[in-house]
């Protein structure tokens, strides 16, 4: 991998990629070089407005508070997995309902949810849709009727 292909592991856990230098480049196009990226860098951090970049963020639930992006996928969304299994008290299950507004909220344009039919490959078809979903599906249908 080029330098450009780098990326790091942040404390949060999500992989964010580091842009060569020379790849930074002012609205003409001019390579500004290492002081140059460095500063815009600093100007957006002071702002709280994330560097611009082509690729993909894998966030959990929980690093996703106050981020948002343009497109968002939830992938397994099952029973089993949201709520958790080990949600048993009807407190923790609402503090997951909470966490799926939070991954649904924080879609800008588009929204993607799915979930498995099975664990794993070949197996059962013995995973059910999160029971979350069944309420998502009725504000939809909602929304949609009232647009």
């Amino acid at each position: 991998p080029t330098p450009a292909d780098a990326a790091t592991l942040t404390d949060a856990g999500t992989l964010n990629p580091i842009p060569a230098p020379a790849d930074a480049a002012d609205s003409a196009g001019v390579a500004r070089g290492l002081r140059g990226f460095a500063a815009e860098l600093a100007h957006r951090s002071q702002i709280e407005h994330a560097p611009a970049m082509h690729g993909v963020t894998l966030a959990s639930l929980h690093a996703a508070k106050g981020l948002e992006w343009d497109v968002v996928f939830l992938a397994g969304l099952a029973e089993g997995t949201l709520p958790i299994v080990h949600a048993q008290t009807d407190e923790a299950i609402e503090e997951e309902r909470r966490l799926l507004y939070v991954g649904v909220t924080r879609a800008r344009d588009q929204l993607f949810l799915s979930w498995p039919l099975a664990w794993s490959g070949g197996g059962r078809r013995s995973r059910q849709p999160s029971r979350f979903l069944a309420g998502l599906q009725s504000s939809t249908r909602r929304a949609a009727a009232l647009a």
